[in-house]
């Protein structure tokens, strides 16, 4: 799973001492307080010839984030495609709305949500501006990245389905 916007910069300031002590509501502590004065800087997140514009991007190949959150809800981990979600909102109360879509397993209804299913796109941001990407809930780097699916490149046993 990747987040690049938002969610990247939280992990990046999360120390890990707080994270230690307080688990996942260290995420959302810290992910309150940086709402009220992080930039929105606009991802340009191309997929073959389609581009969209957005202020934050989650991506994964597993339907949760974290343990109990589905934000890429149509993800499968033996499927070599990644679910997309695309926030194209601009402000603090997108942002806000989001998270309750989250919570209420209605996100991917709005208007202002791009998602999508790719094995490959990429994210450029405006020269300068600084877009913090987390892996797997650990900081990463900064935005422009290019993140693409290698099928068959881990060997993972799963449990049988019941149909």
């Amino acid at each position: 799973m990747v987040g690049v916007g938002l969610d990247g910069e939280v992990v990046y300031r999360l120390k890990s001492g707080f994270k230690d002590a307080l688990g996942a509501f260290a995420f959302w502590l810290d992910g309150f307080r940086l709402l009220a004065s992080y930039p929105m800087h606009p991802l340009r997140v191309r997929v073959g010839e389609r581009e969209i514009v957005g202020t934050g991007l989650i991506a994964g190949n597993i339907s949760r984030y974290g343990r109990r959150y589905y934000v890429t809800p149509e993800a499968k981990l033996e499927e070599p495609k990644l679910d997309v979600v695309v926030f194209t909102g601009k402000n603090r109360r997108d942002y806000l709305r989001y998270l309750l879509g989250i919570l209420g397993h209605c996100h991917l209804r709005f208007s202002d949500i791009e998602h999508f299913k790719t094995d490959a796109l990429s994210v450029s941001v405006e020269e300068g501006a600084r877009v913090p990407l987390q892996l797997d809930g650990e900081p990463s780097g900064c935005a422009p990245v290019e993140i693409r699916v290698k099928d068959k490149a881990l060997a993972v046993v799963l449990p049988a389905r019941e149909e």
